[in-house]
């Protein structure tokens, strides 16, 4: 299933859940965030390291729909890196890290400031989907989520 797909049938799965998960498409976070946008999914175990966080065409129109959203306002917006199960913690951090980089980029370069984006790598720690069990269950805990934090002030 390509990763476009993907991100449209889990938007229009979390519209019908928004109700029952803790975070949904324009839902509120765990942390008080509320999540904005597209996820950006990745394929398993990419980027690599020291691989270019580079986005390709589908995420980065995921990604720019993401930043006309935001771009408007004054608020915090941070992108948070997830990964499925597999590998150590400290491997998932460092991987969870350049997916939010990669994002935090294309936000930026899609007209957001880059002093109101923030990178966060929840690893797996804090996946969307944390009873998966099969590779398709999996590939919705590769994703960036972006968060909109309320201007402090």
């Amino acid at each position: 299933m390509s990763l476009k797909r993907l991100s449209l049938l889990v938007a229009l799965s979390s519209v019908v859940a928004c109700g029952k998960n803790v975070c949904s498409v324009d839902g509120m976070g765990a942390d008080g965030g509320t999540e904005v946008g597209q996820r950006v999914y990745f394929e398993f175990d990419r980027p690599k390291p020291g691989q270019k966080a580079a986005l390709n065409a589908d995420q980065k129109e995921l990604a720019k729909a993401t930043a006309d959203a935001v771009k408007s306002s004054k608020d915090m917006i941070i992108a948070e890196g997830h990964c499925d199960r597999m590998g150590s913690d400290e491997y998932n951090d460092a991987l969870g890290e350049r997916r939010a980089d990669a994002v935090k980029k294309s936000l930026i370069d899609n007209g957001v400031a880059a002093d109101r984006v923030e990178v966060r790598s929840m690893g797996k720690r804090a996946q969307p989907n944390p009873n998966a069990n099969t590779p398709e269950e999996d590939a919705l805990n590769r994703v960036v989520i972006v968060k909109r934090m309320a201007a402090r002030g």
